[in-house]
């Protein structure tokens, strides 16, 4: 059986940044999507942008993470 190694300090850095990041964005998802069911109809278009903005802006930058960190793995 092969051994487990220590990740070097920059790919543990790497990776917090990339588990900080994503877990971000499911979090800005999620209360966008709770904000977008339980607000009232006066702030229903103000939640509806909030929610386009994080449709528009979470996959890219989620794209964006998963890239830079696997990129680095597969160049190794």
């Amino acid at each position: 059986m092969g051994e487990a190694n220590e990740l070097h300090p920059k790919d543990k850095a790497r990776l917090t940044m990339a588990y900080v990041i994503l877990i971000g964005v499911v979090c800005l998802f999620v209360l966008s999507g709770i904000a977008l069911l339980s607000v009232s109809a006066e702030r229903l278009e103000r939640a509806q942008q909030v929610f386009d903005f994080t449709k528009s802006f979470g996959p890219p930058l989620v794209t964006l993470v998963l890239g830079f960190y696997f990129r680095e793995a597969v160049e190794s």
